[in-house]
């Protein structure tokens, strides 16, 4: 009854599963033959439902649950439907109570496309590391708040943000995500050196991800300490300043390198990829960063263009930019 009660038919209860999946806690490839732990965790909530192991019917979606982060032109991750696909238009989402991302930031468009559909949307942010969600979203429907935040700490996984000393910082200060829980991988396979290199000395797991943390709580994802750069000795976070450009009208998604810079050492260089069909000059988009963030932050250059290299996992491959960068910059 309740919550289950669209999922009951002739007594039993039916649980949907997109394709195989692959985190760290799924240990077969076909959780809908009922094994490994993603079923039994399924198998546990249908018990505290008061359903048996027989009454529990594992059906496959035939739209996949899964969504990847990307732009309307984009055909991203093989075997999924992006929400942004033609073919979703005629789907019936009627029944779906929740919508959730995860893996990167999703950009304005997709964000607007998912808050017509109806459902309340949530987001959490973790890593094959931890084995679990760092930070969890409550479900919501407020745009700023999504478009912001990854989400607050989940319940009994500690989380501080850290300066480069591993000591806390205030609310508001820039610094990197340390987590401590027993969910923690206890280090790397036979790499004594990476698993040295990867805590803290007092247990943290030090995420290499750069995050600020408002008074409530939420934690907002400005960077990758391996993709931060500096321009004339302060710090540059790209996705803090890719954000800013995404929030542009007319942007479907932005990436912000660094190339070799004869004064400041480095500085960015912004690949814009606009809406289908819309027009938008760099001068354009430069006088709007300008509005937005500080001079150390604006991009150098701006790079209107078609082709955004991404990787397979439907993230931005920033390795194949930075070539890039370097190439037309003559670096």
């Amino acid at each position: 009854d309740g919550a289950a009660g669209d999922f009951v038919t002739d007594g039993k209860l039916t649980i949907a599963t997109g394709e195989p999946a692959y985190y760290p806690y799924v240990i077969d490839d076909a959780p809908e033959t009922g094994e490994g732990f993603e079923a039994a965790v399924a198998y546990a909530v249908a018990e505290e439902l008061g359903f048996a192991a027989e009454d529990v019917v594992w059906v496959r979606t035939t739209f996949d649950a899964a969504i990847a982060p990307g732009p309307k032109d984009y055909d991203i991750n093989l075997q999924q439907v992006t929400i942004s696909d033609d073919r979703a238009e005629d789907i019936d989402f009627s029944s779906v109570q929740l919508i959730v991302w995860e893996g990167a930031a999703l950009p304005d468009e997709m964000l607007d496309r998912l808050l017509t559909i109806g459902p309340p949307l949530a987001t959490n942010y973790g890593m094959t590391e931890t084995t679990s969600a760092i930070a969890l979203m409550e479900p919501t429907r407020d745009r700023e708040l999504l478009r912001r935040s990854s989400g607050r700490a989940t319940p009994g996984i500690e989380v501080r943000i850290a300066d480069a000393g591993d000591q806390p910082l205030l609310d508001g200060e820039p610094g990197e995500v340390q987590t401590r829980s027993p969910l923690v991988t206890p280090g790397y396979w036979n790499r004594p050196e990476a698993t040295a290199e990867a805590f803290t000395a007092d247990g943290y797991f030090k995420t290499g991800d750069i995050a600020v943390r408002s008074p409530d709580g939420h934690l907002r994802i400005v960077g990758r300490l391996k993709e931060m750069f500096k321009s004339g000795g302060y710090n540059v976070y790209p996705r803090e300043v890719e954000m800013v450009i995404e929030a542009h009208p007319a942007v479907s998604l932005a990436a912000v390198v660094p190339q070799p810079d004869p004064l400041w050492q480095e500085s960015g260089v912004a690949y814009v990829l606009p809406h289908p069909g819309v027009r938008v000059e760099a001068a354009e988009l430069d006088g709007w960063c300008r509005e937005r963030l500080a001079n150390y932050k604006l991009p150098k250059r701006f790079e209107i263009t078609t082709d955004i290299p991404l990787l397979p996992i439907g993230k931005v491959d920033r390795v194949a930019l930075k070539r890039r960068a370097a190439a037309q910059s003559g670096g």
